[in-house]
């Protein structure tokens, strides 16, 4: 049976209205003879005003519930009787609680007088709000990697997409099948969004794109976000600045996108050390002693650029032009400079690049005499028409570089321990094999198992040393020493190559990128060097060697705040 209306009786009788998408319940131990529930007799005593009542039948109370509402002047009708009951509707209260009582029928018939029904109050909400059933704790499946926070943490920007997505009647994404609420994001910028909404900061890690970020923070609708992108994207000086500030020399830790300095003479020692400066221009900059270490920042501009002595130490510098950039005694040590372009580049006077990573890099027609490269990454890099003379390329990763082994010969370049594949190293020609020294790594699947041990054994222990000798040898002696001297012999583990299996050495070698033993490992960081200071070197150079990398070690065990970008 479909309900056609509902009556509602006021105080002392008169008519008031009934809200829209009414619901109420009979009581589940009520009898009914009648077709209505019977309840017990009222207890409110005559007189006494009482809240706005609907007055349902039992026999239509789960009808009512999905029965459009009166509209305002509409007359109600007894379902029971089909008597109209003469009253009509108006704007009803927002009380939340349900009561009931007892009211005559306002018209006569089947019902009778005195006849029961099932009389609730006017609720104002009846549905639950979703963020009642999204727990405090929340995990989210963000393009694949895991992010877990709290609930709060996503609402505290009351008008962004997150907080309605979790803390309104704004239905939440899907969940896969651990549960987790899935976004379709990029997980690399959804991290910065996300320490952005727990520190009020916006932090930034190495590579990550302030147009990414700010995509993010207009998808998920954070105005602060962008607001803090746009203050961050602006540059702390523009060239007039710049110029207008000499002769000051420090611009460290500052914000220099963009800055265009081209054909500009620096004062002497000038320090970009800490600073962003993506899409800055040197262009033909003529500068001595300048420093941008630690700086970091892409597609940078140093073509034409003449400096003397510059210092790159530990810079980030992804995707930069060096080309035909001339250069005394530069220091790239540990530096970032994949995919970068030295093309014609006029490298003198033993530039040095040791451990710098050097993917991808093109030195087509390079001068790089006396350059020093030795542990650095080169592989994929471009030497076609360099000219090395006596450049050091000793311990580099050479695995995919482009170069003519011939020149290499010819300008006695050094190349002892670099590392090469076994394709590459076959097309290099016989006569000239046993004269380079390298080493022929043909490599194992990142998967394979004894890699997947390796990686294990040395995080596992404190200090963990392979070596082809027994630990009694006399050769080992000094090790032991050193480490007693230092107090850590206790904390040793010592493997013996030999009595693994054949191809473990050749895995050790993939893993260290080195083929000396015995290799050292400190908390799980390879400590490179140790294998060529056990053969002959100075007992305190090993000591300190050793020394070194247990107390960074020892820091590293401590937690440390994330860093923040100027």
């Amino acid at each position: 049976m479909s309900a056609v209306g509902t009556s509602v009786v006021g105080p002392g009788g008169t008519s008031t209205p009934a809200r829209p998408n009414l619901t109420a319940t009979a009581p589940a131990t009520a009898t009914s003879t009648t077709g209505l529930s019977e309840i017990p007799p009222p207890t409110t005593p005559p007189g006494t005003p009482t809240t706005p009542t609907i007055i349902i039948p039992t026999s239509t109370a789960a009808a009512v519930a999905t029965a459009p509402a009166l509209a305002p002047g509409a007359t109600a009708t007894n379902t029971a009787t089909g008597t109209p009951t003469g009253t009509t509707t108006t704007p009803a209260t927002t009380t939340t609680t349900t009561t009931t009582t007892s009211t005559p029928s306002s018209g006569g018939g089947g019902g009778g007088a005195g006849a029961n029904f099932v009389i609730g109050r006017v609720r104002a909400n009846t549905l639950r709000r979703s963020c009642d059933l999204v727990p405090d704790v929340l995990r989210l499946n963000v393009g694949g990697t895991v992010f877990v926070t709290a609930r709060r943490t996503l609402c505290l920007d009351e008008n962004s997409m997150l907080a309605r997505m979790f803390n309104s009647s704004l239905r939440a994404s899907a969940t896969d099948d651990s549960g987790a609420y899935f976004l379709d994001r990029d997980p690399v910028y959804f991290r910065v969004v996300l320490n952005f909404l727990r520190t009020g900061r916006l932090l930034l890690d190495s590579g990550v794109s302030l147009d990414g970020v700010l995509m993010e923070a207009e998808f998920f609708q954070i105005d602060s976000l962008v607001r803090a992108v746009d203050i961050s994207s602006r540059p702390d000086l523009t060239r007039t600045d710049f110029i207008q500030m000499a002769p000051r020399s420090k611009f460290e830790r500052l914000r220099l996108q963009n800055l265009d300095l081209s054909g500009l003479e620096l004062e002497p020692s000038t320090s970009f050390m800490k600073s962003i400066l993506s899409g800055a221009s040197f262009t033909s900059c003529i500068a001595t002693r300048p420093n941008f270490s630690k700086s970091q920042g892409d597609d940078l501009n140093f073509a034409n650029a003449v400096f003397d002595q510059p210092k790159f130490t530990k810079c980030k510098f992804h995707n930069s032009n060096f080309s035909s950039l001339s250069c005394i005694s530069g220091v790239f040590l540990t530096s970032d400079l994949r995919n970068c372009t030295f093309t014609n580049a006029q490298l003198h006077k033993g530039c040095l690049f040791q451990r710098a990573i050097l993917h991808g890099c093109s030195f087509e027609g390079a001068t790089l005499h006396q350059a020093k490269f030795q542990d650095a990454d080169l592989t994929n890099a471009n030497f076609t028409n360099a000219s090395l003379l006596e450049c050091h390329l000793t311990d580099s990763d050479l695995r995919g570089a482009i170069i003519d082994w011939e020149n290499v010969i010819n300008c006695k370049a050094y190349t002892r321990q670099a590392l090469v594949s076994k394709v590459e190293f076959e097309k290099i020609p016989e006569a000239f094999r046993d004269t380079l020294g390298l080493v022929v790594l043909d490599p194992l699947p990142v998967d394979h198992p004894f890699l997947t041990q390796i990686d294990v054994e040395v995080k596992s222990t404190s200090i963990c040393v392979y070596t082809q000798l027994v630990t009694t040898a006399p050769e080992m002696k000094k090790f032991c020493e050193v480490f007693q001297s230092i107090g850590v012999l206790d904390q040793v583990t010592w493997v013996i190559t030999t009595d693994r299996p054949p191809q473990f050495e050749s895995a050790l070698v993939q893993y260290t990128r080195k083929q000396y033993f015995p290799k050292v490992f400190v908390s799980g960081n390879y400590v490179a060097g140790c294998e060529r200071l056990f053969y002959g070197s100075a007992f305190d150079i090993l000591k300190a060697v050793l020394t070194k990398a247990v107390a960074r070690a020892r820091n590293q065990a401590i937690p440390k705040p994330p860093k923040q970008l100027p």
